[in-house]
């Protein structure tokens, strides 16, 4: 990575750091690192791991999209990977019966319909 994107990486680590009202150290310690690699990264002189890619998203409830600069994804990735209700189905849907699927298929099949008469 170059140094401008590390820092601009950095800089939206933090500024989700501090949406999430976490101290570097609080923040650190939940990601499981020294509040000084974090420090670091936040000011885009260290690389992320990829451990850390996977679990900051997770600490601050966002995406992995929300770390990238806008030159990396694209709108329509963000768009897509922040249809936080989408993903809750997508999570949910394994732990579903065969029945239970099919019930709701069926529904979103009728709604569906009724959406497109609605909108002509």
């Amino acid at each position: 990575m170059t140094d401008t994107l590390n820092r601009e990486i950095g800089r939206r680590i933090r500024d989700l750091r501090v949406k999430a009202g976490l101290s570097q150290e609080q923040a650190a310690r939940l990601l499981g690192m020294d509040r000084s690699n974090l420090s670091h990264i936040e000011q885009g002189r260290s690389r992320l791991l990829i451990e850390h890619l996977v679990a900051i998203p997770r600490l601050y409830g966002c995406k992995v999209t929300d770390l990238l600069p806008d030159e990396v994804v694209t709108d329509y990735d963000r768009r897509r990977a922040r249809d936080y209700d989408l993903q809750r189905i997508i999570d949910a849907w394994p732990e579903l019966s065969a029945d239970v699927k099919t019930v709701l298929l069926n529904q979103f099949d009728t709604l569906l319909k009724l959406n497109r008469a609605q909108r002509d």
